[in-house]
């Protein structure tokens, strides 16, 4: 944003400026406002203005994603079916995959890692997956087509990474707090069940929320 948006930025605002009859400084002329010749207008709106603007959210997307939060969705945006799966990166999911520990044992990376390489081969030569677009997409697609049961591990990735920008901010914030409720109840079962609330939006706006709260109020450990 600092190297591209400034410019435009600019050619916008001072088109609004001028339809409004506003004048518009010229940006190598001194700030009027600064007892400092070296400040020009320039350095007061980009240096200071725009760029501290730009600094300061980018503080705050910091503190809500640390570097492990950050990898994981790095990670995950490798299963993105979007230009036939144009980022898919088998060393960027194993690596996703080494974040859960509890789902993947040793040996069931080494699995992962073989059924990788057949799922790309799968997925980029099958028509029906090659104008998806979201992770949400190809979920739908892998069950419609019952792929979801010839790369469980891969699936069970998926489901993982459909989840991760809802599990992200909690876990950075409350990890140690809840990492002992949570692991009662996150199962395969659980899992699913999540998932159908984040495909199937259009449906659940027609549930009431007080539906919904007494059915999570009633769920079981899966132990």
């Amino acid at each position: 944003m600092r190297a591209e948006v400034w410019e435009s930025f600019l050619a916008e605002l001072s088109s609004f400026c001028q339809n409004h009859d506003i004048l518009v400084p010229n940006m190598d002329d001194n700030y009027r406002f600064s007892r400092d010749p070296v400040v020009t207008n320039l350095i007061e709106y980009r240096d200071r203005t725009f760029y501290k603007a730009i600094d300061s959210q980018l503080e705050v997307l910091n503190d809500l994603f640390g570097e492990v939060n950050m990898e994981l969705l790095l990670s995950a945006a490798s299963l993105s079916p979007s230009n036939s799966f144009h980022h898919f990166d088998k060393q960027k999911l194993l690596r996703l995959a080494q974040f859960y520990p509890k789902e993947f044992s040793t040996s069931e990376l080494l699995v992962l890692a073989h059924q990788l390489d057949e799922y790309i081969l799968d997925m980029r030569s099958d028509e029906r997956f090659s104008k998806l677009n979201s992770l949400a997409d190809l979920s739908r697609m892998l069950v419609e087509t019952k792929k979801h049961i010839i790369y469980p591990l891969v699936y069970l990735l998926l489901k993982l990474a459909l989840l991760l920008p809802f599990t992200a901010p909690l876990e950075e914030r409350s990890a140690s707090a809840m990492e002992e409720k949570l692991s009662e109840y996150v199962c395969d079962t659980f899992m699913n069940d999540c998932l159908v609330t984040y495909v199937e939006t259009d449906v659940l706006h027609g549930i009431a929320n007080d539906k919904l709260v007494n059915c999570f109020e009633t769920l079981k450990p899966c132990n």
